[in-house]
């Protein structure tokens, strides 16, 4: 769930982003149902507590960051998966297209929600590009600067 987090800085800190890379999440925090705990304590390293678990999920509110997208300047990478195991609708990879100025969407075929399977080479290689991308747009900026 680290989308929502950083969607929320990417749009208060727009200076500070060269690019931002979004994997297969909608732009919002869920509220957390009671088999979201029951799950999570079944994998939790054992020192976690389950007061505390249950109590993220008692206090969790769904949080719609849709509207912050257009503060975001730094171009963006959507990640989704098309199987039914992604957490990323392809109306919602359309909603990222409408709303960012700089956006590319790659939709993987035959993954779901963890986009490195069954292809991780096809994985790396894509953030690799976007991020290659980056370092030369980035590397002109400063020549043209200087």
């Amino acid at each position: 769930m680290g989308v929502p987090f950083a969607i929320a800085y990417a749009s208060h800190h727009p200076q500070t982003l060269a690019g931002l890379i979004i994997a297969d999440y909608p732009a919002s925090y869920p509220a957390l149902g009671p088999e979201w705990a029951d799950q999570t304590l079944l994998v939790v390293p054992p020192r976690a507590r389950p007061h505390v678990i249950r109590g993220l999920q008692r206090e969790s509110a769904e949080v719609l960051l849709w509207d912050k997208l257009n503060r975001i300047e730094c171009p963006v990478l959507i990640l989704r998966g098309d199987r039914s195991d992604s957490l990323l609708t392809a109306e919602e990879a359309e909603m990222y297209r409408e709303r960012l100025k700089n956006v590319d969407v790659i939709v993987f075929e035959e993954s779901g929600h963890e986009l490195w399977k069954p292809d991780y080479n096809r994985f790396i290689g894509t953030i690799r590009g976007f991020l290659q991308r980056l370092d030369s747009q980035n590397a002109s900026l400063r020549v043209n600067i200087a």
